[in-house]
C-alpha cells in the first residue's frame, strides 16, 4: 500500500468491525453511539500513555 496517495477521509469506512484494545476504545463508540473522529484518537492515545506512566517504573521495568 502506497501511504503516499491521497485518500478522501471525509467519511467513516464503512468498515464493520472494530479493531483495537477494548481498554483503551472510547465508549460511545463501543456502544455505536457516536461517529468516529479525531477526538477519539485523541482520548485512546490519552489512556494508552495514562496505562504505561501506571504500569511501567523506568529502566527497573514493569510494576505491576
Amino acid at each position: 500500500v502506497n501511504l503516499a496517495i491521497k485518500e478522501d477521509c471525509e467519511k467513516p469506512s464503512g468498515a464493520q468491525g472494530k479493531t483495537g484494545m477494548r481498554a483503551f476504545m472510547v465508549i460511545g463508540i463501543l456502544h455505536d453511539a457516536e461517529q468516529h473522529s479525531f477526538m477519539h484518537n485523541l482520548e485512546s492515545s490519552f489512556w494508552v500513555l495514562s496505562w504505561i506512566y501506571i504500569h511501567y517504573n523506568g529502566l527497573q521495568g514493569r510494576v505491576v
